[in-house]
């Protein structure tokens, strides 16, 4: 796990019991996704980084424009402004993607769904995805959301990840475990 990912996991674990305790998660999950997409732009990082911007400008510029994207009642709760003001005044708020990550994945399996993707060198049909979900709940015995991902670096097949869980089934792990057996 790296440094930033520790660093987020008790703000996303403290952010999640609030949610929790106010019935919230779902509105401090889409309020964090929305803090994440916008502390990824590189525009607004080279702004945050700046020496003469004070943290409550960073606070100010982060939360209107959050607002302007989505005007989201919990942007005007006392604790979203706390949990801004606290990410700026101990240079954090870079960190927000991995918050908001590690809060989805709090979020997801208290609501007992696991994230689970496909990357498949083509389309996937849709009956063969529905398949795949169902044996995958059977597995997990959870709801699954699922991704579909298209990579043609794969050349064929698929890859499956859900949860731990990786099943790679594609050309390109196949010629290269190929390529182990016939060298050894």
């Amino acid at each position: 796990m790296n440094d930033i990912s520790i660093v987020a996991r008790p703000y996303a674990r403290a952010i999640f019991n609030i949610a929790i305790k106010d019935d919230e998660l779902s509105a401090w999950s889409e309020s964090l996704n929305i803090l994440s997409l916008i502390t990824i732009e590189e525009s607004i990082v080279s702004f945050l980084a700046r020496p003469d911007i004070t943290d409550q400008d960073r606070v100010s510029f982060i939360i209107d424009l959050a607002k302007s994207i989505k005007n989201l009642s919990i942007f005007e709760s006392s604790q979203f402004v706390n949990l801004v003001k606290l990410l700026a005044e101990n240079n954090r708020l870079l960190s927000l993607k991995n918050i908001s990550s590690q809060f989805d994945v709090l979020k997801a399996d208290k609501e007992n769904i696991i994230n689970a993707k496909i990357i498949s060198a083509v389309e996937v049909d849709k009956d063969i995805v529905e398949k795949i979900v169902k044996s995958l709940e059977e597995r997990f015995s959870k709801k699954i959301e699922l991704d579909v991902e298209i990579d043609s670096n794969l050349l064929g097949g698929a890859i499956i990840k859900a949860d731990d869980m990786v099943i790679d089934n594609s050309v390109k792990n196949n010629l290269k475990q190929l390529g182990k057996s016939l060298s050894s």
